[in-house]
């Protein structure tokens, strides 16, 4: 996998060495968004500066969101927010499971959010309340640089928040002669594969970046590598994309990035093309299920690119030559075709067992992934470990996302949208029969959507539940729209919420802008919350 957190290095340095290479800190040049050096994470004055307006969505949907926020941060702290951090979700197009093997992928930032509503306050505490306090209860904790995590199951959730708090605490030691008060709110869906988690843990480091005046410090490329590190510190081995788009997202695009050197390409999607999320109604919690799931492919992932290696005769059974897959393939200099014909030739469709690992490079599993996040909890969980079929996935898949690129490249002709969409019903399968981390309910889904009208439909962030994305021709998605409804029975929507709506399971989706700041202290705001008197 791609990041690891060295203490005594900046997240600058720990990017640039984990990728192999010094990083590219330029500019924009051919489409290319090069990583700045100087380059921070924006304070916005006007929701139109943050949201997509084409058909007057602030003032429909967005003014209406801030409003009922802030009116609840008054019902609860009685006074008025003072900043707003907002982090999108993201949506993964192309490319599954491949981000913590170094390769490229092509996600888009949904219009879904989390924000957090946040005051400074003179009493030396943090003070987290969530909008829905019926489910995350509220807590309140005393501001100190060693603050432990939350260790009972049904408060967890409340660790990714204080993540950033403690690694900025340590890392930057701002004089903590302030506490701050928050409110947490999220149209990004929980556990369903559209990474919750990053845009929870993007806008919750931009909280004490603001409050201890901290937010230019941190570019936008220490961000990335910081806000992974913070995520992983609560238990996830994540790769890099879902934080890098959450940060990086430009309205109306979507971003191939790549990670060696760090660079976000953008990537126009066909303008007769719409991208479609429909939620299969399995959640997928990462930590709950790290040793069998997840972190167990991080785990596979680095036992059969050890084995490739010494196999190759490029590294000594013991030695740690390469971190990744794309590191290798770039010592070979070889093609995505070739790749593949090695993992052929030289691992067996059979799973690997320790004792095999053993008999391969004279060492133990344990001795291989032992820096690996979670790594005990996966050794105690598994006996198999399924290396062929993992790493196949791997260079098939990151294959596919270039040859993705390169179709919406080309400019649009008559059948573009079908080899796009055959592109992802790939990924599908390969996620499926060579990942196993598809489900019952995604293949139900995404079998109705394609026979639905889609040109392709893949499970997406992950899988093994949560979403799948479908690539739908414009002028056909509510006739689309209307035949997925099908999918959503009485007995599924009987988990709903009574508040649950149809359109936050299923909707086409437009590509967002990253994270952001806001400051509600300008005029047109002001006048706006005066008439319901939050603002004074």
């Amino acid at each position: 996998f791609v990041f690891f957190f060295f203490k005594q290095k900046t997240a600058y340095e720990i990017l640039s060495g984990l990728v192999g290479s010094e990083m590219c800190i330029r500019d924009r040049y051919m489409g290319i968004f090069v990583l700045m050096e100087k380059d921070f994470i924006p304070l916005k004055f006007k929701l139109e500066d943050i949201y997509d307006n084409s058909a007057d969505q602030v003032a429909k949907i967005h003014i209406p969101r801030y409003q009922e926020i802030s009116k609840k941060f008054l019902q609860v702290y009685n006074e008025k927010p003072q900043y707003f951090s907002r982090a999108p979700g993201r949506v993964n197009i192309i490319g599954e499971h491949i981000d913590y093997c170094g390769y490229a992928v092509l996600p888009a930032a949904l219009e879904q959010d989390m924000i957090i509503a946040f005051k400074e306050s003179s009493e030396l505490f943090i003070e987290v309340h969530n909008m829905m306090e019926e489910v995350y209860k509220h807590f309140k904790f005393p501001l100190e640089k060693d603050m432990k995590f939350v260790e009972q199951k049904e408060g967890k959730w409340v660790n990714y928040f204080l993540a950033a708090f403690r690694h900025i605490a340590k890392e930057k030691s701002p004089e903590l002669n302030k506490g701050y008060k928050v409110l947490i709110s999220s149209t990004v869906p929980i556990d369903a594969g559209l990474s919750s988690s990053a845009a929870f843990s993007v806008s919750s480091t931009l909280v004490p970046l603001t409050v201890y005046g901290l937010r230019e410090k941190y570019t936008r490329t220490e961000m990335v590598g910081n806000v992974i590190n913070y995520e992983r510190s609560v238990g996830v081995a994540c790769g890099g994309m879902d934080q890098t788009i959450s940060i990086f997202a430009e309205q109306g695009t979507a971003k191939l990035i790549e990670f060696n050197p760090i660079k976000a390409h953008t990537v126009k999607i066909p303008s007769k093309a719409a991208l479609v999320i429909a939620n299969s109604l399995t959640t997928v919690p990462k930590l709950q299920t790290a040793g069998t799931r997840y972190n167990l492919r991080v785990v596979e992932c680095r036992l059969g690119l050890r084995i490739l290696a010494f196999k190759l005769g490029l590294a000594g059974p013991k030695e740690k030559k390469f971190a990744t897959f794309y590191e290798m393939q770039k010592s070979l200099g070889y093609t995505f075709e070739k790749m593949l014909e090695l993992v052929k030739a030289h691992l067996k469709t059979d799973p690997y067992t320790n004792d095999d690992v053993k008999a391969v490079l004279g060492c133990t599993i344990l001795e291989v992934v032992n820096d690996i996040q979670n790594h005990d909890i996966v050794l105690s969980s598994n006996t198999e470990y399924y290396l062929y079929d993992r790493a196949y996935h791997v260079f098939g898949e990151a294959q596919r996302v270039y040859q993705f690129r390169d179709i919406c490249e080309k400019g649009e002709y008559p059948n573009q949208l079908e080899d796009l969409g055959k592109l992802m019903n790939e990924s599908h399968f390969s996620c499926k029969r060579l990942y196993n981390c598809s489900s019952p309910e995604l293949e139900v889904l995404t079998e109705l959507c394609r026979k639905s009208g889609a040109y392709g439909s893949r499970l997406t962030g992950a899988g093994w539940g949560g979403c799948c994305i479908s690539l739908v021709p414009f002028e056909k998605v509510e006739p689309f729209l209307k035949a997925i409804e099908a999918f959503y029975t009485p007995e599924r929507r009987s988990t709903w919420a009574p508040t649950d709506t149809l359109s936050q399971y299923l909707f086409a989706t437009k590509p967002g802008n990253g994270a952001a700041v806001f400051d509600p202290s300008s005029a047109q705001f002001l006048q706006i919350f005066t008439q319901i008197t939050l603002f004074d």
